[in-house]
């Protein structure tokens, strides 16, 4: 029993292992302890009550393309006609992770909110395998993931900005793990992750100059 609990304090690995499904299964947590507080559980969420007419606008929006290739026409920001073939503000990258959900696992009310929390599961896991944070820093993390409720109310909601919030989170964890120890294959994913941001929403163009400065610093010599 002592070389098993031995090993398991060596093997890095396993610690690190455990610190990311902790944090992976906050997301869920702080979900299931917001609807517990109103007296209802993450099923009974319902978008067609919802509190951001944009909700709807999105659920449509990723239904007409799963179904036809395109929008076919609905309310847009502030009760505006949307035309079809148009993705109002925004680009379709915006919303392709719901666009493969939908795919794959069909397309109802509950659909985003579902891809929401296993998005932001997902990431959490992710950003704490690449980052390795102390205990401390987890901690830290955890509170300050909890604080900000507005994580947990769009996971509860048929809005896109989760997907936002989990390719920055993903973006930041590459650079941290690049500061850490750098390689070829953590720039490229930082590249690739600030142009999906850009197409997203292009005034997060910002995020891709980080990467060029990892760039630039790494090939100074070349120039």
């Amino acid at each position: 029993m002592k070389k098993l609990s031995n090993w398991w304090k060596q093997d890095k690995r396993n610690i690190t292992l455990l610190k990311a499904l902790l944090l992976a299964a906050l997301p869920v947590l702080c979900c299931l302890v917001r609807c517990v507080s109103e007296g209802r559980s993450i099923g009974e969420v319902w978008l067609p009550a919802c509190e951001w007419n944009d909700e709807l606008f999105y659920y449509k929006q990723v239904e007409g393309i799963i179904h036809f290739g395109y929008p076919q026409g609905y309310f847009g920001f502030n009760e505006s006609h949307a035309l079809r073939l148009s993705f109002a503000a925004w680009s379709p990258v915006l919303v392709f992770p719901w666009i493969l959900w939908g795919l794959l696992f069909g397309w109802n009310l509950m659909s985003p909110v579902i891809c929401n929390i296993v998005l932001m599961t997902i990431t959490m896991f992710v950003f704490v395998w690449l980052v390795k944070p102390a205990w401390k820093q987890l901690g830290i993390l955890t509170v300050l993931f909890s604080l900000y409720t507005l994580f947990t109310r769009y996971m509860l909601s048929g809005m896109p900005e989760v997907i936002c919030f989990c390719m920055l989170i993903l973006f930041y964890g590459l650079a941290m793990s690049y500061l850490k120890r750098e390689t070829k294959g953590k720039l490229i994913a930082m590249f690739v992750v600030s142009v999906l941001l850009t197409l997203m929403r292009p005034y997060m163009l910002l995020f891709l100059l980080l990467a060029c400065f990892f760039w630039i610093r790494k090939n100074r010599c070349a120039g």
